[in-house]
């Protein structure tokens, strides 16, 4: 049992399966946003080629060729398909960010709501102790000896 109601707290965050759900639907959503940048940049390919032939078109010779190529894509514009696409990305991490929080609240709203519920719990049963050592104070000197 922690001592305090912020450790309590802190073990509840820790180890919520709700607050583990908000978590990685966070860093899935942060990556499909990483992600979603990526087709703002350039793309870069180097393209190996071979080809080699032997009596072609009816000629008796051979014919080798090889390439090597460094291709760089560069997409100037897609209809705005990229555009829309990161603002979806960066919708759906504000959402799941907030869902986060959320869930951080409201586990912490338990966890503190538990937390008074014990404590006045102990606080009931040191009063009830008290009374019952009247009570039985109260007892021992009436009753007949």
């Amino acid at each position: 049992m922690p001592g305090t109601v912020e450790e309590a707290v802190a073990l509840a965050v820790a180890a919520n399966p709700a607050m583990k759900l908000a978590e990685s639907e966070t860093a899935e959503a942060e990556a499909e946003y990483r992600k979603s940048k990526s087709n703002f940049w350039p793309r870069v390919n180097f393209e190996l080629a071979g080809n080699s032939s032997h009596n072609a078109a009816g000629s008796r010779s051979s014919d080798t060729g090889l390439s090597a190529l460094i291709v760089l894509n560069y997409n100037l514009y897609r209809g705005g398909a990229d555009i829309a696409g990161r603002q979806v990305a960066i919708a759906r991490l504000a959402a799941a960010r907030q869902g986060l929080s959320r869930a951080v609240r409201i586990v912490e709203e338990q966890v503190r709501l538990a937390w008074s519920a014990l404590q006045t719990g102990r606080d009931r049963v040191t009063a009830l102790r008290s009374a019952v050592l009247a009570n039985e104070v109260v007892r021992v000197s009436v009753s007949p000896r």
